[in-house]
């Protein structure tokens, strides 16, 4: 009996398609569902939800998070992400998700709607700057100025070459999409007092608040200024400028992927673990805030489903269960999980302020410190814990304190990655067996198979460093 009710379902979803499809396309050549035709509005929300998807605890971030040791796989593909069996057919999804969920729609919403309604492509333009950054955060050259010809030119636009990571973070680029330049030519669009369609509950991340938007902006510049600290072309000035020009007042400034309550709308920290289960935190992460009686840590870690109800993390590279699972902070059903952050934005001002200013350098530690504590546990930082942990001077401030508390406070966040790669701090050790932990994603297998301009032979070596590391050696 079930195969004939499911037959009888098949066969009226196949009638009700074909009756849409033929009212799609009587008296018309181009389908509704088209992004083309789509509204201001839902083009904005729809790259939006990209953005979620890749930021917001999906398998990039699930991927940087066992990189940094924050967590660890214990069963099936995640397993083999710990092991660093990372293969050239294993992040299709999360690129196509990048280019066709996030950049396409923002493409289109740039130019169908960005001349008459200048708001919604200067949000466009940043969350194109957030995209395109994790991106070549990942894989170093890719697709950019010449990604999206193929929705004009047809097949002739199919092939896009690749641009350089220096050619898009490089302050001295003269690409017109250089990352930096685009974030400029948002805050321009910012400033524009007409608008025929103004952004409203469409836009998930701030509501249409344009001055929200700015300060975005202004936090994106400085965190890929910062991302520069190894590179020749790395001004600390600039990325204290950009802190000047956001104005942060506080953690109420962040940028945040936001989540629902129903099912499909889940935290995808959350959703990953309620369903699979195959990843818990790592003893790594976990031992210090342990040891150190970090008040985040029933936040960050769920010990619930401890052998002993501990604070305990699975060891790197091995498979016991009876270990925490991520915590209410970063992964209830709706907990948000920033894109930038004041938190973020503190330690970067810490950072570049060190070598020339250590006692601006310890005041801006702290407070990213302490507000990392009082958001996460929602009180007032304990005395003791701030006397330890949050009350450095220029004597005793160090860049390994800075990059320390940086990689607590910004558990579940894509980021860290980044910072681990940049700095090496702080001191982590390969999967048993391994050389090195990797520093990036191998070409992506459906640009080596339909994309002539792809890099020949495709990068396969995930541990070949990136431009902004500057590393001589592994």
């Amino acid at each position: 009996m079930k195969l004939y009710i499911k037959l009888g379902v098949f066969l009226l979803a196949i009638s009700v398609i074909a009756a849409s499809c033929s009212k799609f396309v009587e008296g018309e050549d181009i389908s509704p569902n088209d992004p083309q035709n789509a509204s201001a509005a839902s083009l904005l929300s729809a790259a939006e939800v990209g953005l979620f998807a890749t930021y917001g605890g999906g398998q990039l971030d699930r991927n940087a998070s066992i990189m940094v040791q924050h967590a660890t796989g214990i069963s099936d593909q995640m397993i083999e992400v710990t092991r660093y069996n990372i293969l050239e057919g294993d992040n299709v999804n999360e690129w196509e998700l990048i280019y066709a969920d996030i950049l396409i729609n923002t493409n289109t919403l740039i130019e169908k709607y960005g001349e008459q309604s200048p708001h919604y492509a200067g949000i466009a333009r940043v969350i194109q700057a957030l995209a395109i950054g994790v991106a070549t955060d990942y894989w170093g050259a890719v697709p950019w100025t010449d990604a999206l010809r193929g929705l004009k030119d047809n097949e002739d636009g199919f092939n896009p070459f690749y641009d350089s990571q220096e050619s898009i973070l490089s302050p001295n680029s003269n690409s017109e999409l250089a990352l930096q330049t685009i974030l400029d030519q948002a805050l321009v669009l910012f400033n524009a007092s007409e608008n025929i369609y103004t952004p409203g509950a469409d836009d998930f991340i701030h509501g249409g608040d344009i001055d929200a938007w700015i300060k975005t902006a202004y936090m994106v510049k400085a965190r890929y200024a910062q991302r520069l600290s190894n590179r020749p072309e790395y001004d600390a000035s600039v990325v204290l400028g950009y802190l000047t020009s956001a104005n942060l007042t506080g953690t109420m400034d962040d940028a945040n992927c936001i989540f629902g309550v129903a099912g499909n709308e889940y935290n995808q920290w959350f959703a990953f673990q309620n369903d699979r289960g195959y990843m818990r935190m790592c003893e790594t992460f976990i031992a210090p805030l342990r040891e150190n009686n970090d008040p985040r840590l029933p936040f960050f870690a769920d010990s619930s489903g401890t052998n002993q109800d501990q604070y305990v993390g699975t060891v790197y590279g091995e498979l016991t269960t009876g270990t925490c699972s991520f915590g209410p902070y970063f992964a209830s059903k709706t907990s948000p999980i920033p894109l930038v952050s004041y938190v973020e934005m503190k330690f970067i001002e810490a950072e570049a302020k060190f070598a020339t200013d250590p006692g601006g350098a310890a005041d801006a530690y702290n407070e990213a410190v302490i507000q990392s504590v009082e958001q996460v546990t929602g009180a007032e930082i304990p005395e003791d814990f701030k006397n330890e942990f949050a009350s450095e001077t220029s004597a005793t401030i160090t860049h390994e304190k800075i990059m320390t508390q940086k990689y607590y406070a910004l558990v579940g966040q894509i980021e860290v990655y980044a910072d681990w790669r940049r700095t090496g701090i702080p001191s982590l050790t390969p999967y048993p067996g391994a050389s090195a932990i990797p520093f990036r994603l191998p070409t992506v297998l459906d640009e080596r198979l339909y994309n002539t301009n792809a890099p020949s032979p495709p990068v396969s070596d995930i541990y070949l460093p990136l431009w902004w590391q500057n590393l001589v050696t592994k």
